[in-house]
């Protein structure tokens, strides 16, 4: 009886010490992708603000050309 309680105990114990490992792992591996998400909403948020901030100085240069329009529309470019 006693044997049984120490073999259930132990088992028990490395049943949460096994757990509380692999809830750290898949955490960590959530914490790395989530910041992999958030650099590529970044990037796609800058991609996106110099195509509309290019498309502003086209019409400008569009309504009244310039050289000063053509030069900002070509620098929203790059």
């Amino acid at each position: 009886m006693l044997f049984s309680a120490v073999a259930f105990g132990v088992i028990v114990t490395a049943s949460v010490l096994t757990l509380v490992s692999l809830s750290n792992s898949l955490r960590g591996r959530l914490d790395g992708n989530a910041n992999q998400v958030m650099i590529e909403e970044r990037l796609a948020d800058d991609i996106v603000s110099s195509s509309y901030s290019q498309q502003i100085a086209a019409y400008r240069y569009l309504e009244t050309p310039t050289r000063g329009g053509l030069a900002e529309f070509r620098d929203r470019g790059r």
